[in-house]
């Protein structure tokens, strides 16, 4: 739960950033995770505007 103000906010998943000050943080759903053998120059697992899945050697899931 996180305390905005009067406002108490429950959440599944807060991902602190920075701890400040100001405190910088990221509210999500279930975290996704992506995992292939890349060369440093290829594009990002995450780059939603590239072929999917990139090879059959991908593996990728969601954190329960």
């Amino acid at each position: 739960m996180i305390a905005m103000g009067s406002k108490r906010i429950l959440i599944d998943y807060a991902f602190v950033v920075d701890d400040g000050p100001p405190l910088i943080f990221v509210i999500s759903g279930n975290p996704s995770w992506r995992e292939a053998l890349r060369d440093v120059d290829e594009p990002s697992l995450f780059d939603f505007s590239q072929p999917w899945p990139p090879g059959p050697e991908m593996k990728w899931g969601t954190v329960e």
